[in-house]
């Protein structure tokens, strides 16, 4: 539930930073402490205990009006984890009632997931919902691939191919991330077309989309990216970029070699 939390419009100086860690780290509750090296993170219910909730159905149901998003997201979690029966009606109170995008998003998914077609389709709204931040677009679109529900997927495309918001740009990093998901369900036609996006945000002015791309790439284990790889890395001036690049364009040339051996035999 925690990882919902991220940058919003009007917060340019953050998205550069994040570009490069999101591709590295998964944003989560801070740690608490660590055993043997490992951080140790708080629970929902102990996340909610901090906040004086206790872990009773009537307190949870309280917190979704919590004046904390924080608090309203985790509260929607422990609900639909313990009282799935009793959460459906409550959480779609709170989440048409609800505010904050974020929050919103993330109700939703926990309706979604119980099997509710409100929270289903509220996702799907939210993802074609043009006058959103691609982020938050995309972070509906992950909650319903995550289900194996590939309603969001031309939202997903439509992001890849437009132009990177500078304010934005964990939207088309998000969107490459998951493309990853949905591709193996895909036609032979959209998934041409996603590699040959994928293949197009290697040239992004933003790093972040640019290293993403590339990993992406390595991902999807296509060789026919490996010229535009080779052409990216070329005119590459991030070092780190040029060093991911390198890093796919060997893993596919490895796959390629493997391949070619396999035919042979």
């Amino acid at each position: 539930m925690f990882a919902f939390s991220g940058v919003k419009r009007g917060q340019p100086g953050v998205c550069l930073g994040r570009s490069l860690l999101a591709l590295l780290f998964a944003v989560s509750a801070p740690a608490q402490q660590s055993i043997e090296g490992q951080p140790v993170r708080d629970s929902l219910e102990q996340f909610l205990a901090k906040y004086h909730v206790s872990t009773t159905q009537e307190a949870v149901r309280a917190a979704l009006n919590h004046d904390d998003p924080e608090v309203r997201k985790a509260a929607s979690h422990v609900l639909s984890t313990h009282w799935p029966k009793e959460a459906e009606a409550p959480l779609e109170a709170a989440m048409l009632q609800e505010n904050d995008e974020w929050v919103r998003i993330a109700i939703a998914s926990d309706l979604a997931e119980l099997g509710d077609k409100a929270g289903r389709e509220m996702l799907i709204t939210e993802c074609h919902n043009a006058s959103e931040w691609g982020s938050t677009r995309i972070l509906a679109a992950r909650m319903l691939t995550q289900l194996h529900d590939n309603s969001c997927v031309d939202a997903i495309l439509e992001i890849l191919q437009s132009d990177s918001d500078p304010q934005d740009t964990l939207a088309k990093i998000d969107a490459l991330n998951l493309v990853t998901i949905f591709i193996d369900h895909s036609t032979p036609q959209e998934y041409r077309k996603v590699l040959g996006l994928a293949m197009k945000t290697l040239n992004d002015p933003d790093l972040g989309v640019r290293l993403t791309a590339s990993v992406t790439l390595g991902r999807l284990g296509d060789a026919s990216a490996i010229p535009a790889l080779q052409g990216a890395h070329a005119s590459e001036q991030e070092e780190t970029v040029r060093s991911a690049m390198l890093v796919e364009l060997k893993r596919l040339r490895s796959l390629q070699q493997g391949r070619k051996v396999h035919q042979r035999e």
